[in-house]
């Protein structure tokens, strides 16, 4: 006769007990965690907390409503139906419901200075929109340790790094002194490069700046997706077109940050021919361990040393930093070995394929 099976008797498989038992561990931390949260967050924070848990009750119950029209099992859901709550659809209904208005960030505002008579434009931060923001974020993070406890399967998802991560770009993109930095920083790009007849970023006055309000030199040009007029400015749109890109990634390699919110609002072709780079409010770092990681990753792909490509994947942050190198080496080296098979496999049947058909024709 056949063993109970744990799933059918209601018992707890193994994976289950250490799960849960590494929920209870982490307990205390998640506790911890969101009490310190809930302090940095503000006295702003309870009422956004309260508009959080009705936003989340609200958008979970369309969630719930939707998944019931996709499925009719009366078993746990799989991990990528529970997966779909976190879509950017859900997420945007999530802010909407909470009555987030901080899209805008800043007014723009276009004056001219004393004595110089130089055109500017004079970016002012919202006011109370950090506040707003920092309470939101700070929700969102909650939110995203909570289910990750509940789930520990989410965290495949790396849903709390994700949500970390947002939460300190858009936090840096409130601090104008930042974004004057990166601008700087990126102007420092183009004349180390010989660039500056190609591209340019507005000039800082940092006179005329604070961390709340930004001055730069206003630039006059139209959207790169505007055609008709880029077209009235250059011969060519499709090679400034191509120079913008090149600038660009010429940026992930050479500059200390690269621009992160490049579209038709932030890119634009100047009057003059060069291609203006608007708004670092967003922008990316490339450490240079990732970029030597990345190095050793393409090299090791083409010598199928797999030591090396776990090392480098775990190095750029492909997978958590303890894991297992070794054991993590055998797994790509099954994943490759298989796909070379597969790749031989269709190569054979396209061949006796190709021989069938010479014999037909003969």
């Amino acid at each position: 006769m056949g063993g109970i099976h744990p799933r059918k008797s209601g018992l707890p498989c193994d994976g289950e007990t250490t799960g849960s038992a590494d929920s209870i561990e982490n307990l205390p931390k998640l506790i911890e965690d969101i009490v310190q949260t809930s302090i940095n967050t503000g006295p702003r924070g309870a009422l956004r907390f309260a508009q959080g848990i009705q936003a989340v009750i609200g958008v979970g119950s369309e969630w719930l409503a939707d998944v019931s029209k996709s499925t009719n099992s009366s078993v746990g859901l799989p991990t990528q139906t529970q997966l779909r709550l976190l879509t950017p659809l859900y997420t945007r209904k999530l802010f909407e419901r909470m009555g987030a208005t901080y899209i805008k960030l800043g007014q723009v505002h276009g004056a001219r200075l004393r004595g110089s008579q130089e055109d500017v434009v004079i970016k002012v931060l919202k006011p109370g929109i950090e506040d707003i923001l920092v309470a939101d974020l700070n929700f969102v993070y909650v939110v995203a340790r909570i289910l990750e406890f509940l789930n520990p399967d989410l965290s495949r998802a790396s849903l709390v790094g994700i949500v970390k991560d947002i939460r300190e770009s858009m936090l840096e993109e409130v601090d104008f002194n930042k974004e004057a930095e990166n601008i700087e920083s990126f102007r420092r790009y183009l004349e180390a490069m010989g660039l500056t007849r190609q591209a340019t970023a507005p000039k800082v006055y940092h006179q005329c700046s604070t961390r709340r309000v930004l001055t730069m030199q206003r630039l006059y040009g139209v959207p790169l997706t505007d055609l008709d007029s880029i077209s009235s400015l250059v011969s060519s749109p499709e090679a400034s077109l191509i120079t913008a890109l090149n600038v660009w990634f010429g940026s992930l390699l050479a500059c200390e940050t690269f621009h992160a919110d490049v579209h038709a609002g932030n890119l634009w072709l100047l009057r003059d021919g060069r291609i203006g780079f608007l708004d670092f409010g967003i922008v990316g770092r490339i450490s240079p361990n990732t970029w030597a990681a990345m190095e050793v990753f393409l090299a090791s792909i083409a010598t199928e040393e797999y030591d090396s490509m776990a090392t480098a994947l775990i190095e750029m942050g492909a997978t958590n930093k303890d894991a297992d190198a070794k054991a993590f080496a055998r797994d790509l080296e099954k994943i490759f070995s298989s796909i070379q098979v597969a790749h031989m496999e269709n190569l054979a049947t396209s061949c006796t394929m190709s021989q069938g058909v010479s014999v037909l024709l003969v």
